[in-house]
């Protein structure tokens, strides 16, 4: 396996500020700074502060080298939602995969209407960071951070977003319909099918606290869209 941590050093170009993250800790004053500033601030932040635009996870796929890639969709494709399973095959055989989902809520200005591109772009991303174990964010999993009071946005992007899919699915699949329900038939995959996953033992304490949809993790519901898809497959 190509050292991922030395061609990032090698491509410090591939390299970027999350400026979003920088804005709320207090490093910078505007998220609208000069390159010379960016490259200041780079130079004394830690790597939560740092992105990595997308030619680089390009360019470590294709070094490395692999046999395929295929895209699946997350249940049902709208025209303001757009979920998909990234799955890529390597040259040394393992297989890993990236969920991406893109939607009004978690997109910036002109990328609301490219959705199905963002979401491809989002779950190739964590399929790649899936093989080399890569901890820091890629620059297209970075989506806009709706302002408070902003119902405009959240009433466009909620009703077709990953919770919305997921109580969807789990009503027309397993045909369930409280959360207690879901929380309970989770319960039941976990004893009966532990090497599926469904619920990751990091994750029970979390699972323990939710007491709605809402309280789901948009990626972690995701993830579970995928997995009711194929048990009905």
């Amino acid at each position: 396996m190509i050292d991922w941590k030395k061609h990032l050093e090698d491509n410090p170009e591939f390299l970027v500020l999350n400026k979003q993250m920088a804005k709320s800790y207090g490093k910078i004053d505007s998220e609208k700074i000069s390159k010379k500033k960016e490259k200041e601030v780079l130079e004394s932040v830690d790597e939560k502060f740092k992105i990595i635009l997308l030619q680089f996870f390009k360019d470590i796929l294709h070094e490395e080298g692999f046999e395929s890639i295929d895209y699946e969709p997350i249940g049902q494709s709208h025209e303001s939602y757009t979920g998909l399973c990234c799955k890529i095959k390597w040259a040394s055989g393992k297989v890993t995969s990236g969920i991406g989902d893109a939607h009004y809520c978690n997109t910036n200005s002109f990328a609301k209407y490219y959705l199905g591109p963002i979401a491809e772009n989002r779950s190739f991303v964590r399929a790649v960071k899936a093989y080399f174990n890569i901890s820091m964010l890629g620059a297209d999993e970075i989506g806009e951070i709706p302002k408070e009071n902003d119902t405009s946005t959240l009433s466009i992007g909620a009703p077709t977003g990953p919770i919305f899919t997921l109580r969807k699915a789990s009503k027309e699949k397993l045909s369930i319909t409280s959360f207690d329900e879901f929380k309970q038939f989770l319960r039941d995959r976990v004893k009966s099918h532990p090497k599926e996953a469904w619920i990751k033992p990091s994750e029970y304490d979390e699972w323990a606290e939710y007491g709605d949809w809402e309280s789901v993790k948009k990626v972690k519901a995701t993830e579970l869209i995928s997995k009711i898809k194929r048990l009905n497959q």
